[in-house]
């Protein structure tokens, strides 16, 4: 693997989480507006967004928070939870109702082996424009010449093969020189493999998904995944 160049983080669930304590906003918000709101419910609205490609709401920071706030018009009006208004609820919710997040405790180390190497890091994420903001918030030091990459940036959502292109494009590789690391199996790991990048599953949690193929390697942390990946470890050349 020594054509490898750059390592690319999930954030939500990779690196960061929610803050201990903190309410599950996106649920509160579309109760208080008196949407029933279930676990059938959150997942229909998770898949209606996933892949997704918005780019002409992304245009930039401005034009996306329009979108956003058209949306939650539309959602404090009743509309019913489809169609497009379904595709807009999740995305909506991040960038105006997003929890507050802290990092795990592999994140910072994970992330300073990597720069240790030699390699780049990205992080990328389906998220609101200020992706950076919340990692800062979470206390997590990310490089400054990281490349940062959220959905509400790029224009897609993950597993949608342009967010991980342009990914590739920011760090100035070729997407077979990425690594990607997520807890997402759809979005993490076939995701990325779709456009010619190496990635590995994070299982943080025990048990594999029904999806997951039997003989695919998992990692139950971040340094497990760097070592499936050849990352050198502190210390080591």
């Amino acid at each position: 693997m020594n054509d490898l160049r750059a390592v690319a983080f999930d954030a939500f669930g990779t690196l960061i989480r929610t803050r201990s304590g903190a309410a599950d906003s996106f649920r509160v918000t579309l109760e208080t507006l008196g949407y029933a709101v279930t676990e059938h419910v959150m997942g229909a609205l998770q898949a209606a967004a996933e892949g997704l490609e918005h780019r002409d709401r992304s245009g930039t920071r401005d034009a996306y928070m329009a979108w956003a706030e058209s949306t939650s018009q539309r959602l404090r009006r009743g509309d019913p939870l489809d169609g497009d208004v379904a595709q807009a609820v999740i995305p909506c919710l991040e960038e105006l109702h997003q929890v507050p997040m802290a990092a795990f405790d592999d994140a910072q180390t994970a992330i300073d082996r990597v720069v240790g190497t030699g390699l780049r890091v990205a992080v990328c994420s389906n998220f609101g424009w200020d992706l950076r903001d919340a990692l800062d918030s979470a206390e997590l030091r990310v490089p400054a010449d990281a490349s940062v990459v959220s959905s509400a940036e790029a224009g897609a959502r993950k597993p949608h093969p342009k967010i991980y292109l342009h990914v590739a494009e920011k760090l100035e590789c070729s997407p077979s020189q990425v690594a990607f690391v997520g807890d997402s199996y759809r979005c993490d790991v076939e995701g990325p493999r779709e456009v010619g990048m190496r990635s590995v599953w994070l299982a943080r949690n025990a048990g594999h998904p029904a999806s997951q193929p039997p003989d695919e390697a998992a990692a139950q942390n971040l340094h497990e995944a760097l070592d499936l990946l050849g990352v050198a470890a502190s210390g080591e050349t």
